[in-house]
């Protein structure tokens, strides 16, 4: 069944009421956590720089960083972010905690440096460890390594980010009992400058904000 038909099988009062209890925001070269700012690019800095500044800032170890590629160090560093501000995530199960990633543009990063890799008739040699990561759906398999997540997984592509489609989705895993709570948001890179684009949530029984498209919205704008 497709999602516009699963849509009118739902109503809003027959939905559990959920909350977003850590969210953050990278646009502009500004990273914030819960509506505060806690780094800002230098000017300076490339993408790839800006990501492995932040990651150390935050004092994370993790080697495998720096194999990936930059979809899945930008997600990783995120979800760590909101991670650190949503206390009790890792009280819940991990085959109860669900992700559910989007963006505008796939994988088209790492595929053109895949491409680059196999254009021409001269040292044509496609590199194993740049094909892995053209599927936009690695970047959430490394969340779940790092953090032993086996619940519900799906990345959606779309044009521009779709809170309804967030606030329907996650609801109705929550409604059919897939999982207790949810990770949830919006990667993606600006070509032309390798700048960020993402927003990222989580979503529990917690006290916080009311998990609704609207709320979704005006975070991801602000």
């Amino acid at each position: 069944m497709g999602v516009a038909m699963q849509r009118l099988c739902y109503r809003e009062e027959d939905m559990d009421k959920q909350n977003i209890i850590s969210y953050c925001r990278f646009h502009s070269g500004i990273v914030s956590l819960n509506g505060r700012e806690v780094f800002r690019k230098d000017a300076a800095q490339t993408g790839p720089d800006f990501i492995k500044a932040l990651y150390k800032e935050l004092g994370l170890h993790y080697p495998k960083f720096y194999k990936m590629d930059l979809y899945s160090k930008a997600a990783l560093v995120a979800s760590e972010l909101v991670i650190s501000g949503a206390p009790g995530f890792g009280t819940i199960r991990g085959e109860k905690t669900g992700i559910v990633l989007s963006n505008a543009t796939a994988s088209l990063h790492t595929d053109k440096k895949h491409l680059d890799t196999i254009a021409g008739n001269n040292g044509w040699f496609p590199s194993p460890a740049i094909f892995v990561y053209t599927l936009p759906n690695i970047m959430m398999g490394e969340i779940c390594i790092r953090h032993k997540i086996t619940g519900e997984q799906i990345f959606f592509v779309s044009e521009h980010f779709d809170p309804d489609l967030m606030e329907f989705y996650i609801n109705s895993l929550f409604k059919d009992h897939f999982i207790e709570q949810c990770l949830g948001g919006w990667v993606d890179i600006n070509e032309g400058r390798e700048s960020f684009n993402i927003f990222m949530f989580i979503v529990n029984s917690g006290n916080n904000i009311s998990f609704t498209a609207r709320n979704l919205k005006r975070l991801f704008n602000s």
